[in-house]
């Protein structure tokens, strides 16, 4: 999936899920619609995953599909997420443009009920919220206003 916003290529991103789960997704149209949406839909609730943030170079696909040099600075993200009952729905690959995405994590500490245990206390539990802000051409760092991005195919 190819991201904009606007006319400007932003975000490309390549998912991967097990057909098995859900083969409607075949013929589903996403340009309008959320991804994790369409899965609840049909009973298939995401419950956690991980990801990896990364400073990359441009591919030369990358860059062509993108409309930047060979080589410019982009975000890579790797993702895989798991549904209630620990099944992998998502595995998930994405560049951002670098000149045009700055990353917010938010991070919520809440107290936990100690536990007995060998390992100690679980983790907090809590959330983390994970969002992308998008720079507009030519905006220096912190001067710039949120868009939203949509996607489009391509």
């Amino acid at each position: 999936r190819l991201r904009f916003v606007g006319e400007d290529p932003i975000q490309l991103v390549s998912s991967y899920l097990p057909l098995r789960l859900c083969p409607e997704l075949l013929s589903a149209d996403f340009r309008a619609q959320s991804l994790y949406r369409f899965l609840e839909e049909r009973g298939i609730f995401i419950a956690r995953g991980y990801r990896t943030v990364e400073a990359v170079g441009a591919g030369a696909e990358e860059a062509k599909r993108l409309g930047v040099a060979t080589g410019s600075p982009m975000i890579r993200i790797e993702s895989i997420v798991y549904a209630t009952d620990g099944t992998a729905v998502e595995y998930y690959e994405a560049v951002h443009r670098g000149d045009r995405t700055r990353f917010r994590v938010e991070l919520v500490r809440q107290r936990s009920r100690p536990t007995a245990g060998r390992f100690g206390r679980p983790p907090a539990p809590g959330a983390q919220r994970f969002g992308v802000e998008v720079v507009p051409p030519g905006s220096p760092a912190g001067t710039y206003r949120r868009k939203r991005a949509g996607s489009r195919r391509g």
